[in-house]
């Protein structure tokens, strides 16, 4: 999971390709993973993962982008 920061567009030969430049969430640790409901719910294919996003940011086509979703802020 991760937020879309920047999109542009490349010329090459002609040919133009869309990237993505994402920031992907921070995934929960594995003692906080056990809490995560939504792995009891296979058909849902849903988990947590913290609000706070990684410093790490990636480019990727828009063949990576599989889907959109949305979230819910979820305290505990």
């Amino acid at each position: 999971m991760g937020k879309i920061k920047q999109i542009f567009i490349y010329l090459l030969r002609l040919s133009l390709k869309g990237y993505f430049v994402i920031q992907k969430f921070r995934e929960l640790l594995d003692q906080e993973a056990i809490r995560d409901l939504y792995h009891l719910h296979p058909l849902v294919e849903g988990c947590l993962y913290h609000p706070k996003l990684e410093d790490k940011i990636e480019v990727v086509t828009l063949e990576e982008i599989i889907a959109h979703f949305t979230y819910t802020l979820y305290n505990r």
